[in-house]
């Protein structure tokens, strides 16, 4: 009986510590991916929609706080970006993570170049970059910044299935071990009984 309680304890014990890892790689790494992505796009987003109203409102006010929001944001994304760089990945996440720090790199020197023309005050020649070289660079980094936060979904998904399945696992063998130490303590006791009777 002892011997039970004890595996018991022992087994309860490392399936609540695997469940405790399933659950810190779910909360602590997948999650903070998906989010750190997330505040990626929104600071992408802000930049596109800053540098369009730069070709609209051409005050010089205007677009100094433009520059300013710009520089803001691409602060922003340099920092999530390294986060995400200092944690740990499968080959298929290194390479989503590749994806998007050459789609930021290439996108970044067009946001110099647009700038830059915006700066010249030559809005004709930044239209045309905007329209032709811009805007698809920019949907690539946002695509790529979209596969990524879909794969590690998908991998959220199957950690908390595997969460789920190793809970209810576990409580069915403890349940189970506790039973046979109940039918075996029980056991004992009546033929110690019975023998202290004889």
């Amino acid at each position: 009986v002892l011997l039970l309680l004890l595996a018991i304890a022992v087994i309860g014990s490392m399936r609540l510590n695997a469940l405790q890892t399933e659950i810190t790689d779910l909360v602590g790494d997948k999650n903070f991916k998906v989010a750190t992505s997330n505040d990626m796009i929104a600071s992408l987003n802000l930049i596109g929609l800053t540098h369009r109203n730069m070709l609209i409102m051409r005050g010089d006010a205007d677009l100094r706080d433009f520059a300013q929001t710009a520089n803001e944001e691409r602060t922003r994304l340099i920092k999530d970006l390294e986060a995400l760089d200092g944690l740990s990945y499968g080959d298929e996440g290194e390479r989503l993570l590749d994806d998007i720090k050459s789609s930021r790199q290439a996108f970044a020197s067009l946001q110099q170049e647009f700038e830059g023309l915006i700066q010249q005050r030559n809005f004709d020649q930044a239209i045309t970059i905007f329209s032709t070289t811009y805007r698809p660079a920019f949907l690539t980094y946002l695509d790529n910044l979209k596969k990524f936060i879909a794969y590690q979904t998908d991998l959220m998904r199957t950690t908390g299935r595997d969460a789920e399945t190793l809970g209810k696992d576990s409580m069915t063998l403890l349940i189970g071990l506790a039973i046979a130490a109940l039918l075996t303590g029980i056991g004992f006791a009546i033929f110690i009984t019975r023998s202290i009777t004889r």
